[in-house]
C-alpha cells in the first residue's frame, strides 16, 4: 500500500494504482505489520484497516503504535496507554512515554529537584514502567533509550553523556556523546560515540552486553550494511578518506576514497578520482557509469539504481538541484533523468518520485501508476 494525496486529502493505492482506500484523511501514518493504519480525522488521532474501517475511533491528540499489545495516546496533553479495544489500561499521566519492550516502557514525569539535585532546573525525570503502570525503574534520569536486544542507555542527572547499564542500573560502560543503531534492523549492536580524535569524536561498536565489539577508533563509522560498513577519518581539510571494514573492524577495502556509500546488491557507489562509481566487494571498480555531470549515484534495489545529474552535492552529504532518473548494472539509462527527486524501487516494482513538492509513482518502464500531486 502506498500513500497518495488528492485534494489536500491522504489515502492508499496498491501497486498497481487502484485506489483501495480512498483519500478522506488529514493525515496518515504506514501500515503496520497488524494491517492497522494510524489516521487523522477532524483534528485526532485513531486507527483504520487495510480497508480504510475504523477501528479504533480517531480521538487522541496523538497516538504511537501498537507494541505488545498497547499504544501509547496523549489526552489532553498526558500520555498513557490503551489496548486495541480502546480501553484505558493506563490513565494518562506522563508528560511522554516510549513503546512498550519485553514489558517495559520509558515514560517521563515531573520532578520536584532537591536542594542537593545536580540540575535543579531540569523539571522532569524518565523512568520504567511495567503494564501496570507501576515504575520498576525509579524516574531519575535526565534521557533513556534501548535498542532491541541491546543495552540500556541513561543520562543521569547532572550528565550530558550517556552511560549503558545493566539491569541493576549499574554503569558498564561509558560516557557516550551518542548512541545509535549500528545494524538495521537492529540485532543488539550499538554505534557509540567518545569525544576525541581530529573530528572531535570517534566510533565504536558495543554488544548487548554494554561491552565493545570495537574499539572507538575510527573517526568516521556508518551503519553496516551487506557485512561491511562505510569507515574512515578526516583529510585535515574538511573532506573525508574512506574505505570499508567488515563486522570485526578490520579493513577489507583499504581507505581511498573521497565519497562512499553503503553497499546494495553486492555493488557500492563511490566517488574516486572525482568521479561516482561502483566497486564490488573486492574494493575493484565494477561499473562506471558512461554519463557526464553526475552529482550522486545510489545503491541498487532490484536491478535499478538512482542517478542524479546536474546537481551540486554539499558537505553535509545532500544533493541540491539537478535531476534524478535511473540506471540498470549496465550504466545505461533506463528512466532518463527528469524527477526532483526519487526513491528506490522496492519488491513490487514502485518507486516514489516528486517534481516540485508533488509526489508521484511510476513503475519499472517509468509510467506514472499516480500522477504526481500536492
Amino acid at each position: 500500500m502506498y500513500e497518495i494525496k488528492a485534494d489536500e486529502k491522504c489515502g492508499f493505492m496498491d501497486a498497481a494504482g487502484r485506489i483501495v482506500i480512498e483519500p478522506r484523511f488529514e493525515s496518515v501514518g504506514e501500515p503496520g505489520p497488524d494491517g492497522w493504519i494510524k489516521i487523522k480525522l477532524n483534528g485526532k488521532w485513531g486507527y483504520a484497516d487495510t480497508r480504510g474501517n475504523i477501528v479504533l475511533e480517531p480521538v487522541y491528540d496523538l497516538i504511537m503504535e501498537f507494541s505488545e499489545g498497547l499504544a501509547a495516546v496523549r489526552i489532553d496533553g498526558k500520555d498513557g496507554f490503551v489496548d486495541r479495544e480502546g480501553g484505558i489500561v493506563i490513565p494518562p499521566q506522563f508528560h511522554n512515554t516510549g513503546s512498550f519492550h519485553r514489558g517495559l516502557a520509558a515514560v517521563e514525569v515531573e520532578h520536584e529537584p532537591s536542594p542537593t539535585d545536580l540540575s535543579p532546573r531540569d523539571d522532569t525525570r524518565w523512568g520504567y514502567i511495567d503494564k501496570t503502570g507501576r515504575f520498576v525503574i525509579p524516574p531519575k534520569f535526565r534521557e533513556v533509550s534501548r535498542f532491541p536486544g541491546g543495552p540500556m542507555f541513561v543520562v543521569f542527572p547532572g550528565d550530558s553523556d550517556k552511560y549503558a547499564v545493566d539491569g541493576q542500573l549499574r554503569a558498564v560502560n561509558g560516557p557516550f556523546m551518542w548512541v545509535d543503531a549500528w545494524t538495521w534492523p537492529s540485532d543488539g549492536r550499538c554505534r557509540v560515540t567518545i569525544p576525541d580524535g581530529p573530528g572531535g569524536r570517534l566510533y565504536g561498536v558495543i554488544g548487548e552486553d554494554g561491552q565493545y565489539l570495537i574499539e572507538p577508533e575510527f573517526e568516521i563509522l556508518c551503519p553496516l550494511f551487506e557485512g561491511l560498513a562505510v569507515a574512515g577519518e578526516w583529510d585535515g581539510q574538511g573532506g573525508q578518506r574512506l574505505g570499508y571494514v567488515d563486522e570485526a573492524g578490520e579493513y577489507v577495502i583499504p581507505i581511498q576514497f573521497e565519497k562512499a556509500r553503503r553497499f546494495s546488491e553486492g555493488l557500492a557507489p563511490v566517488r574516486l578520482n572525482g568521479r561516482w562509481v561502483y566497486i564490488d566487494r573486492t574494493g575493484q571498480v565494477a561499473l562506471d557509469p558512461p554519463h557526464e555531470n553526475i552529482a550522486r549515484l545510489e545503491g541498487f534495489h532490484n536491478g535499478l539504481a538512482t542517478a542524479n545529474v546536474g546537481g551540486t552535492e554539499h558537505p553535509k552529504g545532500f544533493v541540491e538541484g539537478g535531476k534524478w532518473g535511473y540506471i540498470d548494472r549496465t550504466g545505461a539509462w533506463v528512466i532518463p533523468p527528469r524527477f526532483d527527486s526519487a526513491t528506490c524501487f522496492d519488491e513490487h516494482s514502485v518507486a516514489a518520485v516528486w517534481i516540485g513538492d508533488k509526489r508521484g509513482y511510476i513503475n519499472r518502464q517509468g509510467a506514472y501508476i499516480w500522477v504526481p500531486t500536492k
